[in-house]
């Protein structure tokens, strides 16, 4: 499903199907359009504040899709919407069960630094919300000019969690004396950061978060150091035909390949992370 569903939009919403009758092994697989879910012919928002907030899949064929005027619910048996609630789910993106736990687990809002965190759903119903139970914060403090991007959550198995941030620095910044700015270009990076939920004690104990390391995956990069009588731009970034006009243009000039795929952060030491 598209994250900004349109009515006008007739595959905004797809399931990859099977057809067993089928004796070609590569027509056995086909892509089959499902009705949208029905706020996008209400009337209220326009695009793109009404978008999918965060889902999640329930009972094994129940899809819930929560945006800011409400949640909805997707029968894939009947193929039939109906909503769920007049209120939001408390995460961001993917939600999903953990069994072990008996609880609902995903990242926070990015209003709240998207944490990872738990939900009771059995408690809610369609004029009850709701609520958090658990919301731990692993303590990464990034530096002041990374801008936050999109997050996500991955469950490994066994309570162990790969929270997935994505960054970009400023393209731009000023130089010490205000003369004006100096020009750096964007970066774009992930922030990848393990995370362990156990059990503290006997069962309704609580839990505890443990926090792993922290590593930062930056794609390969090629700078380009221009000696003086060279190109006027100050560097290119990944691409061959650049590389090779500069090589021409002056044949002294000095080339760096900066391929650090993965790179430990400096992060304190975190510990445990009890819930009462």
């Amino acid at each position: 499903m598209d994250t900004f569903p349109r009515p006008s939009d007739a595959k905004c919403f797809e399931a990859l199907t099977h057809d067993p009758a089928s004796s070609n092994l590569l027509s056995k697989l086909d892509w089959d359009s499902l009705p949208p879910p029905p706020f996008v012919f209400e009337r209220g928002p326009e695009l793109p504040q009404r978008y999918i907030r965060s889902y999640m899949v329930v009972q094994h064929s129940d899809i819930l899709v929560s945006v800011n005027i409400g949640t909805y619910s997707f029968d894939t048996v009947s193929r039939a919407w109906s909503k769920t609630g007049d209120w939001e789910l408390p995460f961001s993106g993917r939600v999903e069960y953990i069994p072990e736990y008996d609880l609902w687990f995903g990242l926070s809002s990015y209003a709240d630094n998207n944490m990872l965190c738990t939900s009771d759903l059995s408690a809610a119903s369609k004029l009850k919300p709701p609520t958090l139970r658990h919301i731990w914060e692993d303590e990464l403090r990034p530096p002041k000019d990374w801008v936050r991007g999109l997050a996500y959550t991955v469950h490994l198995g066994s309570g162990k969690f790969c929270i997935a941030r994505f960054f970009k620095t400023p393209e731009e910044e000023p130089c010490e004396d205000g003369s004006g700015f100096i020009r750096w270009g964007c970066e774009r990076f992930a922030v990848l950061t393990g995370v362990e939920v156990k059990r503290c004690g006997e069962a309704g104990g609580g839990f505890r978060m443990i926090t792993h390391r922290s590593k930062r995956y930056r794609p390969l990069r090629l700078h380009i150091v221009y000696q003086p009588g060279a190109l006027k731009a100050s560097g290119f970034a990944i691409g061959g035909v650049p590389v090779e006009i500069a090589r021409r243009s002056n044949p002294k000039i000095a080339k760096e390949f900066n391929h650090q795929d993965w790179e430990a952060m400096e992060t304190p030491t975190l510990g445990e992370k009890c819930c009462l």
